[in-house]
């Protein structure tokens, strides 16, 4: 059996932010008994996202792992 080691959605986070300065903000929405999550993608520095997603994710650890793969895809 072989064992793989995986970074946690946190420290994934934090590693994008500190060496490759990308920023990942999820927020949440409601809107008429429903809710939903979205993230954006940041450069550090920079005022305007460089990807986003707004769509009905249901939960932040859903968006949040969506956002980490779209910012992989960036570097």
């Amino acid at each position: 059996r072989e064992n793989y080691s995986a970074s946690t959605q946190s420290l994934l986070q934090k590693w994008l932010r500190e060496k490759h300065h990308l920023i990942i903000i999820i927020a949440y929405q409601y809107e008429h008994d429903s809710t939903s999550y979205s993230y954006w993608i940041y450069k550090e520095n920079n005022s305007l996202p460089i990807n986003q997603w707004v769509n009905d994710l249901n939960t932040y650890e859903e968006a949040l792992e969506l956002g980490l793969q779209e910012a992989l895809k960036l570097i």
